[in-house]
């Protein structure tokens, strides 16, 4: 037992520097499942687009971990402004979906080209205690470009469809789960 305790240490640190070996973790990253082509085109971009570690972020704007996971995203870039950071919506292009309108609010706005309003819209979207659409659109006007996002909306869903999303939030870094 004494014996083995006095190892404990030797074995800790040495998994210490296997877990935090970039080229592990990029290692493993690659055997995970790839993301199918064109999520490169879709949603909504935040961060330094010629960033060279990517991270797609596929979220519902209702749900909760999603919600969540938005403030660790918006630290990890701020720290970091070599990571891009894609978002991906599942929501469905029809009014029965309650995601539907937000989304294609989100999405108009993005298309405005102002990266700090879309940056703060998302904010805004993922930190309120209460998601109300009417307030949240009452306090971020769009140019007329709500009608554009269907059949954006509607790719992001074919997209979700392919890639066999079944929980959000989904990660990928560098296109691997």
């Amino acid at each position: 037992i004494f014996l083995k305790a006095k190892d404990a240490n030797l074995y800790r640190l040495a998994y210490k520097r296997l877990q935090f070996n970039p080229e592990v973790f990029f290692n493993l990253l690659q055997q995970q499942t790839k993301a199918p082509d064109g999520w490169q085109y879709l949603g909504i971009s935040i961060g330094n687009p010629q960033g060279s570690n990517i991270i797609l972020k596929v979220c519902n704007p209702y749900c909760g971990p999603c919600a969540q996971m938005h403030p660790v995203l918006k630290d990890l870039i701020k720290a970091n402004e070599d990571i891009p950071i894609r978002i991906i919506f599942t929501t469905y292009q029809n009014d029965s979906d309650n995601g539907f309108f937000i989304v294609r609010h989100l999405m108009a706005i993005a298309e405005e080209g102002d990266a700090s309003k879309t940056r703060q819209s998302l904010d805004d979207w993922y930190t309120a205690e209460k998601k109300e659409y009417d307030f949240f659109a009452a306090k971020y006007l769009t140019n007329g470009g709500l009608g554009r996002q269907d059949s954006k909306i509607e790719a992001m869903r074919k997209w979700c469809d392919d890639a066999e999303i079944t929980h959000t939030p989904t990660i990928f870094v560098n296109g691997y789960k």
